[in-house]
């Protein structure tokens, strides 16, 4: 008993020695490596080889610190990125990285990279070389003049690399079609050049950027699109693709390439990427020579956007609910073949009329001309401003111009649209020329009125009826 009283006393005796052995461990532990000085840095950074000054140079610029070239040459503009972001990382804004900022900046850069998995990816049929997200993208089919890739996860990034023979003029048939494509947003920048084009675009779920280059009789590009939760690291990404991108020679994708979607499916299709379509179309009339036009009302109701003729972007200036009529301005001027003259006496029941407009949703190059007659002299409820038209008309011909024998603009078709009930075969509603034309000058618009002239022929008639209708499509974003 007394020795293991000893030995217990022996026990709690030594703990206090323990304690202080560990405590001068932690105490006497090594410190990190101090800072390099200027000096030191400039010493070091000397020793780099030519590839670890270029991929310094790639991590800068990844991260949005360059912009020059890729050279490995280390001079004011290379300075000013590593002084930007040293100063991004909260130290000393030197412009001369240290050893452990430069193993700083390139594991950030390795880590970056890795999350997108970019990679160099050849496509030989396609003539391309690029670094490419391959975490996110997995390689589909071609479709000239496309390579399309595909979503690899749940992320939603889509893209295709672009190649095709041409010259300036497909260069720019390129342009104005990639515009048309569903999955590139209405809204961003366009540059169009002699020798390439760029197309952004970016709406509430998603962007997309479009870059390609005409060189040698070929031209070659890439698009990416994203959601927008991905814009940060998308257009790092962006800027990869471009900075790597190489045109590796003569190949280009065949347009007459034979295989599963290689032509065209349908006018819904370009090279399997869906064409954007508008919600719906109606027509209208020219009414000056700066391109503003008249319509129905009801071909502006919940549109996002107008165009005037598929592509001339246009605004709403006037909206007026009871005559069923609205006025459009394009946002850049245009010049009309013939615009509007209203006639001052209204033609009456019985009188032969024309209505022009695309009754196809501008499948056709022109309007359509159909004839009919007016049946009454007032509308539904006996409406003064509205006259009962016996023609057939579509719902695209809705806002077109109603003719007289001279071709003198009697009034606008309304169609269903001016009506709350649906219209029997071969019935339709025009509001009159007059109470459009004092609505028109009350706003300050000054439209042409005339007597009618002599009767036209009807193919005379039907030239000028064209010739004055403009196509109005209703688009989302």
């Amino acid at each position: 008993m007394k020795y293991l009283l000893l030995a217990a006393c022996m026990m709690v005796l030594s703990l206090p020695a323990a304690t202080a052995t560990a405590q001068t461990a932690v105490l006497q532990a090594p410190e990190a490596a101090p800072e390099e000085t200027l000096n030191e840095a400039y010493r070091s950074e000397a020793t780099l080889d030519a590839e670890t000054r270029r991929e310094l140079q790639r991590a800068l610029a990844w991260f949005g610190f360059y912009a020059s070239g890729i050279d490995g040459a280390f001079g004011r503009g290379t300075r000013m990125a590593m002084a930007a972001w040293q100063q991004a990382n909260a130290l000393e804004e030197t412009g001369v990285l240290t050893t452990r900022q430069r193993v700083a900046l390139l594991d950030a850069f390795a880590q970056a990279r890795a999350r997108l998995g970019i990679a160099p990816h050849v496509d030989t049929a396609a003539g391309i070389a690029l670094d490419w997200p391959l975490a996110l993208l997995r390689f589909d089919r071609h479709e000239p003049p496309f390579a399309h890739f595909e979503a690899r996860g749940p992320e939603g990034v889509r893209g295709f690399l672009i190649s095709q023979p041409g010259d300036a003029a497909a260069l720019a048939g390129l342009y104005d079609v990639l515009q048309t494509l569903a999955v590139i947003p209405v809204e961003g920048d366009r540059q169009l050049g002699r020798n390439g084009f760029t197309i952004t675009g970016a709406d509430a779920t998603r962007a997309a950027h479009v870059w390609a280059q005409l060189s040698g009789g070929r031209i070659k590009g890439f698009a990416l699109i994203w959601p927008r939760a991905l814009d940060a690291e998308m257009q790092r990404a962006v800027a990869q693709a471009r900075a790597s991108f190489r045109d590796t020679g003569a190949a280009v994708l065949d347009p007459l390439l034979d295989g599963p979607g290689s032509r065209l499916d349908g006018i819904d299709l370009v090279a399997g990427l869906e064409i954007r379509r508008p919600r719906f179309t109606r027509s209208g009339v020219y009414l000056d020579a700066e391109g503003s036009v008249l319509t129905a009302a009801e071909a502006v109701a919940g549109c996002a956007q107008v165009t005037l003729d598929h592509d001339i972007e246009a605004e709403v200036v006037l909206m007026d609910a009871t005559l069923g009529i609205a006025v459009l301005r394009p946002r850049t001027p245009v010049s009309p073949l013939r615009r509007a003259v209203f006639a001052d006496r209204e033609p009456g029941p019985g009188s032969e009329v024309a209505v022009a407009g695309y009754s196809f949703g501008g499948a056709l190059s022109a309007a359509s001309v159909v004839w009919g007659r007016v049946a009454a002299d007032t509308g539904p409820g006996d409406a003064a401003s509205l006259r009962r038209l016996a023609l057939d008309a579509t719902p695209g011909d809705t806002g077109g111009p109603v003719l007289d024998a001279g071709g003198t603009v009697a009034g606008l078709l309304l169609g269903a649209g001016g009506t709350s009930r649906s219209l029997p075969e071969g019935v339709q509603f025009a509001v009159t020329a007059q109470p459009i034309v004092a609505r028109l000058r009350a706003a300050g618009l000054m439209p042409e009125t005339a007597a009618g002239p002599s009767a036209m022929t009807p193919e005379h008639l039907a030239n000028a009826a064209r010739e004055m209708t403009a196509l109005v499509s209703c688009w989302d974003n």
